[in-house]
C-alpha cells in the first residue's frame, strides 16, 4: 500500500510492546502537511519516506527548539498507523 499522509489528521494514543493502548487518544491530533507535521503547539517536525518501504516514514519531532524524538510511522491501512521508537511500539493512530 503506497500512502501519502499529507493533508491528514490523526487521533493518537500511547501503544505498548504488547499491542495494547496505554493512554486515551489525545485531544490534539497529529497533523501531516507536505513533509512537515505537528501536534498543535506541543511539537512540530518533519518526515520523509523510509527507503525501501512505500507505507512508512521517518519522523523527527522538535520541541522547545531541540530534537525531541525520532520515530518511524507505518501506515497499515488508509486510516490506521503505528509508530515505533527505538524499535518498540510507541503510538497508535486513527485517521480523523
Amino acid at each position: 500500500m503506497s500512502f501519502n499522509p499529507a493533508g491528514t489528521k490523526w487521533s493518537v494514543a500511547g501503544f505498548d510492546s504488547n499491542g495494547a493502548l496505554t493512554t486515551a487518544f489525545h485531544p490534539t491530533p497529529w497533523e501531516f502537511h507536505r513533509q512537515s507535521l505537528n501536534a498543535g503547539n506541543y511539537w512540530s517536525g518533519g518526515y520523509q519516506p523510509m527507503p525501501g518501504c512505500d507505507n512508512a516514514f521517518i519522523v523527527e519531532t522538535i520541541s522547545s527548539g531541540a530534537v525531541a524524538d525520532n520515530l518511524e510511522v507505518y501506515f497499515l491501512t488508509p486510516d490506521r498507523f503505528i509508530a515505533t521508537k527505538g524499535g518498540a511500539l510507541y503510538r497508535f493512530g486513527k485517521k480523523l
